[in-house]
């Protein structure tokens, strides 16, 4: 009985131990990075990306005249980069190496030029232009093609 004890006592420990050493042996990566854990603070709407800026829609036409919109581009395709992280109820799965249209609610021009009571500013985005943004699902009625998507940015940062 002891000696059946012992031997279930000892798999158990080689188990756990072999169990942990899987977790820590992966080469500079974080266990939260590892289990897609999402960014704190990360509200649940949102998906936060690092992407680049790859085409901009300069049409401003379609806007009201109050609209920051009317008066510098908002409209423009990103590419993902990478994925930082998804709030609780994001409705999308986005994949890296895809490009998505982005609808930038303070414009792309810097926010000095174009809404200048806005604060903290945003120093605008040109083509080329590699950046941290938080995004939004915008719903399209009748689209079911993801390439055709929306997503609204509310904040970004270069990086």
């Amino acid at each position: 009985m002891i000696r059946s004890t012992s031997v279930v006592f000892l798999l158990s420990v080689v188990t756990l131990l072999s169990c942990r050493s899987t977790l820590d042996d992966r080469s500079g990566e974080s266990k939260a990075s590892a289990l897609k854990i999402p960014p704190a603070g990360l509200p649940p709407d949102v998906c936060r990306i690092v992407g680049t800026l790859v085409r901009v829609d300069s049409s401003l036409k379609g806007y009201r005249a109050d609209d920051p919109c009317s008066k510098a581009p908002c409209e423009a395709l990103v590419y993902v980069d990478s994925i930082l992280g998804y709030g609780s109820s994001f409705p999308v799965v986005l994949s890296t190496g895809v490009t998505i249209r982005a609808h930038f609610t303070l414009t792309l021009a810097p926010t000095e030029q174009v809404l200048p009571t806005v604060k903290p500013s945003f120093p605008g985005l040109v083509l080329g232009s590699n950046f941290r943004a938080d995004l939004k699902n915008m719903p399209t009625l009748g689209v079911a093609q993801e390439a055709r998507q929306t997503f609204v940015v509310d904040w970004y940062e270069i990086r």
